[in-house]
């Protein structure tokens, strides 16, 4: 474990761990963490104190800042929380940050490709040296995806005693997630003749596999029955394969998804996938780098960078902090191939972040001064002054002060210029 703490490319600055916790935080996650927390080990005295709890939710806080492609899943809070009880807080979120990161890479992404290769490796592993078994557990309705996502995304906490996950987790930071597949075959194979003695379906296979794991008090014969499964290196040439595969069918599922939602043509989100993929880290783009996602033709939205928050703010659906392929790509679609009306809908929710549902004379200088200036008018307070007066008096028909959409709709019909700018984009083709 020190020995990743030691490499070049875990760097953890000095003060970074006080600096996170001193940042506000996704909400949405954090009441996740919140919820999650009397759920972790909730039977241990250090967690049911207050003291134990809040530490948990600040290491889980501070990774959720530090990697917020990743944020936080279920699963992570018990590796956070059996760490706490083995180090001090610091250096328990720092090795978090390291499982998630290079112990167990794609576990904990949305997509979750590491975990669903591993699955798969573990599958062949069993159907070629446990066949009798591998035939047997459908019939008595066995679904192993299933028992093992549990299985690997806690690395075993929960599934083997205390002292057994310690001899796993000693392997798994030498040898890496193979550990995690080895020892999953090597577990079912002790048990063969049990699992093989059932004849009736088994209701509930989560329950009966939770019964019989925490069994394996003798460690040492659960490691060595995991050396006499396969070779190391074969089984990382097994999940190099996986992870590809699974890669890929997740990429095809996805823009054949996206196809049928989109205008974009399966050429085009191609091409889109492959400039995302090489901006994103972990799957996912951060604020931070956007901007780097759209050419020039989008850049009257990247001139103003509060105008480049509200478009991110719109892009990111869920409220996470971070784009997916899928947020990217569906609010791409409305930007590039929507209609004027649907455009001015974006437009409406981008200048609209109290979400008020109306547009004041305040809000309209807003918009007009943005569109004044991203066609590059230079001395634009007149002319933003005269728009508004007119919207407003053409168009406020309830001369209530505001403008509803339908109205700001036949404003921005009318307003020089606008229409057109989001449509064409480019401003070295618009012309007035």
């Amino acid at each position: 474990m020190m020995r990743y703490l030691n490499l070049k490319k875990t760097p953890f600055e000095s003060g970074l761990y006080e600096k996170l916790l001193q940042e506000e935080g996704n909400r949405v996650l954090l009441k996740q963490i919140e919820k999650d927390l009397p759920r972790t080990f909730p039977y241990h005295p250090f967690f049911v104190s207050k003291e134990g709890r809040e530490a948990l939710g600040r290491i889980l806080k501070a990774f959720s800042l530090k990697h917020p492609e990743i944020g936080y899943t279920q699963a992570m809070n018990f590796i956070a929380g059996f760490l706490l009880l083995l180090m001090e807080e610091e250096l328990a979120f720092k090795v978090t940050t390291i499982i998630v990161e290079y112990i167990v890479p794609g576990y904990y992404m949305n997509t979750m490709t590491g975990l669903q290769a591993d699955q798969l490796v573990l599958c062949h592993l069993v159907k070629e040296t446990l066949p009798e078994l591998s035939e047997h557990l459908p019939k008595i309705g066995v679904d192993l995806k299933v028992v093992t996502t549990k299985w690997f995304l806690c690395l075993y906490i929960h599934t083997l005693p205390f002292a057994s996950v310690i001899r796993v987790w000693d392997i798994l930071f030498c040898r890496g997630p193979a550990t995690l597949i080895l020892v999953g075959v090597a577990m079912l194979k002790m048990k063969q003749e049990q699992i093989l003695s059932i004849q009736t379906c088994i209701k509930n296979s989560m329950e009966f596999f939770d019964q019989f794991t925490q069994g394996f008090y003798n460690w040492e014969e659960l490691i060595a029955t995991m050396y006499s499964i396969s070779s190391f290196s074969r089984v990382e040439q097994l999940q190099q394969y996986a992870r590809e595969r699974v890669g890929l069918r997740v990429k095809r599922r996805q823009i054949k998804d996206l196809e049928g939602m989109t205008q974009f043509t399966e050429e085009e989100l191609e091409e889109l996938e492959g400039k995302f993929t090489s901006i994103a880290k972990n799957g996912s783009v951060t604020k931070a780098d956007f901007h780097k996602l759209f050419d020039k033709k989008y850049q009257l939205f990247m001139k103003d960078p509060q105008i480049t928050d509200y478009l991110f703010n719109e892009f990111d659906q869920n409220g996470d902090g971070t784009l997916d392929f899928r947020d990217y790509v569906m609010s791409l679609s409305t930007l590039d191939k929507g209609s004027p009306k649907t455009k001015l809908r974006l437009l409406q929710r981008i200048f609209d972040q109290e979400k008020k549902g109306y547009f004041t004379p305040e809000d309209l200088t807003k918009i007009f001064k943005w569109q004044f200036t991203a066609m590059g008018f230079k001395e634009v307070d007149e002319m933003v002054s005269v728009s508004v007066e007119t919207a407003f008096a053409m168009y406020d028909y309830d001369k209530d002060g505001r403008l509803n959409f339908e109205e700001f709709f036949l404003a921005c019909h009318k307003q020089p210029g606008i229409v057109e700018m989001l449509d064409l984009m480019d401003m070295n083709q618009l012309t007035l």
